[in-house]
Parts: structure tokens; C-alpha cells; sequence
């Protein structure tokens, strides 16, 4: 039992916390060698309330949980904001905390989402 827990946390972490991993092309990723001056940078973090349906076959579950952005600048990033390993686009439900992003005292703008979905 202790190896499919230790097996699912890494599961977790490959898919949340892997660099790149949208823009992997063909398996490889690189490094970006220097930052454009017009890049905004965004703080994202994410609350898992639940996580369950693990599949190992396929390796695939259903999460359910928050997401939150901070990000300073005119674009705000949830509405650009994609989940490219949600398996099925149409079964993705992303609600807004906020009708519009908060704006914090330092002048960044702040959102928290919802996100329920099955994800691979």
C-alpha cells in the first residue's frame, strides 16, 4: 500500500510540477536562454481538495481543487490559462472566485479558480 501512495504523490508531481511539459515537443525541453523584456512574470500556486478515480492503467484521475495567479501587469493570465492534460476539454469546469482579478495593495492582480477535471 505504501508503494502506491509514494507512486501516486510522484504521479502528482510529474503532472503539476514538470517544466515545460506543455511545450514539450517530442519528449525534449530546453531552457529558455534569456527572458524577453516584454515577459510578465506569474505567481501560480494550487490547493488539491480531492484527488481520486486514479487510474495506473492509463494514468489518469479526477482533481478537484483551487488554482490561484498573481501576476503584475496589464494581462490577466486566467483567461488565457489552459489545462493541456485535462482529458476531456469539455468536462473541464474552471469558476472563478472573483468576477474580476482583486487588485493587492503592491498593484499585482490576484485570482483564485476552481478547477474540476480529469486529468492525464
Amino acid at each position: 500500500m505504501q508503494s502506491k501512495i509514494i507512486a501516486f504523490f510522484l504521479m502528482c508531481c510529474c503532472v503539476f510540477l514538470h517544466p515545460g511539459s506543455a511545450f514539450a515537443k517530442y519528449g525534449q525541453t530546453s531552457p529558455m536562454l534569456e527572458v524577453l523584456k516584454t515577459a510578465e512574470v506569474v505567481r501560480i500556486g494550487f490547493y488539491p481538495i480531492n484527488i481520486y478515480g486514479v487510474n495506473y492503467t492509463n494514468g489518469t484521475f479526477q482533481f478537484d481543487g483551487f488554482v490561484w495567479l498573481v501576476c503584475k501587469g496589464y494581462t490577466d493570465p486566467t483567461a488565457t490559462l489552459e489545462f493541456v492534460n485535462a482529458v476531456n476539454k469539455s468536462d473541464l469546469t474552471k469558476t472563478y472566485l472573483f468576477d474580476t482579478p482583486k487588485i493587492q495593495p503592491d498593484g499585482s492582480k490576484y485570482q483564485i479558480m476552481r478547477i474540476e477535471s480529469h486529468i492525464f
